[in-house]
């Protein structure tokens, strides 16, 4: 059953849900912004006015790790 790699990924979704919603929440920051933030990468649909091609490309690369991983090395420096 836990092999399944879509039981997988959701499990690992979670995970970081949780420890985001953690994490800012040790930062006292504000909760608005965060709701805002969270739906943030779904502005990277807008690539589809382009075309679909460059649109999924976009969309998918803002729904990864790494773009959240290089804002976080960057608000970092």
């Amino acid at each position: 059953m836990l092999t399944e790699s879509k039981i997988i990924l959701h499990l690992e979704g979670a995970v970081v849900l949780i420890l985001s919603v953690f994490f800012y929440h040790r930062l006292h920051a504000s909760w608005p912004l965060f709701a805002i933030l969270f739906l943030a990468p779904d502005l990277f649909m807008l690539g589809y006015l382009a075309n679909a091609r460059i649109g999924s490309a976009i969309y998918n690369f803002a729904h990864t790790y790494i773009t959240p991983a290089i804002l976080l090395a960057i608000a970092y420096q």
